[in-house]
């Protein structure tokens, strides 16, 4: 695997998010502690979990879209950006109350970076195809 081939990207990428996604499933409480420096109680699992179910769906997709190839890869990885995105706006709309200014910050970086590296991984496989 070529980490700098768009569609090693992509793996990169997808098995990242399906990692995840599998730690929030099966270890909530341990990783949503990590993630947000504070107590997650049984709603906030309840809410990891299902979170998790939306990781594992889409970095399984694509993971299994880059190693067979062709162009379904970019439509997955650019919902998987758009994800991405998503989970900034709801970081940042979220009550002051409601989390640490510092896990605020740290999860609007991390979720800017995954969407413009999602992004920017989108483009190359655009780049790519029309080349091919």
């Amino acid at each position: 695997m070529d980490v700098d081939d768009p569609a090693g990207q992509a793996l990169v990428i997808g098995a990242g998010r399906a990692a995840l996604g599998a730690g929030l499933l099966l270890a909530p409480r341990a990783l949503g502690r990590f993630l947000f420096r504070e107590h997650v109680g049984d709603q906030a699992q309840v809410t990891l979990r299902l979170f998790a179910g939306r990781e594992i769906a889409l970095g399984l997709g694509a993971a299994l879209a880059a190693r067979r190839g062709g162009p379904g890869l970019r439509g997955w990885v650019e919902a998987g950006a758009v994800a991405d995105a998503a989970d900034v706006a709801a970081m940042a709309l979220a009550p002051p109350c409601t989390l640490r200014r510092l896990t605020r910050l740290a999860g609007t970086l991390a979720g800017t970076s995954a969407t413009l590296w999602g992004l920017r991984a989108a483009d190359r496989l655009a780049e790519a195809d029309a080349q091919a």
